[in-house]
């Protein structure tokens, strides 16, 4: 009599787990994360961070350019240079912890500039994980995404995480 509730119980959380929320990361902008993600930072940088059974890691932020100086029209005729994608990229990989592997550079939904990198990383316990982000430029936003496969070798999650992006003008 047990064992049937007992293995409903168990899809029932295994469905739940694999539920995904939409988060807004400003008024404009949203994106989906896995349920049950954490919300971490302060006023100036949110971040929300959610991982899953399988210990794949979703990180999401909006980074306002403005807080460095760069405005909406500074920023946007900046992201298409290949001066700024030299210097983006380098400062993603300046730790000395990440190795990009391979990028990508395009239009978001034909319209907003995006930079897509994978890295290789060694974790301090010497394990090599493959890592990939995804940052959007909207006015003087960059919104940044970030997928970590745990051990997962599907890539499904990432594509629906990256494609979640929901720009409102």
């Amino acid at each position: 009599m047990w064992l049937p509730l007992v293995a409903v119980m168990l899809s029932a959380v295994a469905f739940v787990a694999d539920e995904w929320k939409t988060v807004a990361l400003s008024p404009e902008i949203s994106v989906k994360l896995p349920a049950g993600f954490e919300k971490q930072g302060n006023e100036q940088q949110e971040v929300y961070i959610a991982k899953t059974k399988d210990s794949a890691a979703f990180t999401a932020m909006n980074i306002n350019f403005g807080n460095f100086g760069l405005d909406e029209a500074t920023l946007q005729s900046m992201v298409d240079t290949d001066m700024f994608k030299t210097q983006f990229k380098s400062g993603f990989s300046s730790n000395g912890k990440n190795e990009i592997i391979d990028e990508k550079y395009g239009k978001y939904k034909d319209k907003y500039t995006f930079y897509e990198f994978t890295s290789k990383s060694t974790t301090d316990d010497g394990k090599t994980v493959t890592g990939y982000s995804k940052t959007i430029f909207y006015k003087a936003n960059g919104i940044t995404l970030v997928y970590m496969s745990g051990n997962s070798k599907d890539l499904k999650d990432k594509d629906l995480f990256f494609n979640s992006v929901d720009i409102k003008e």
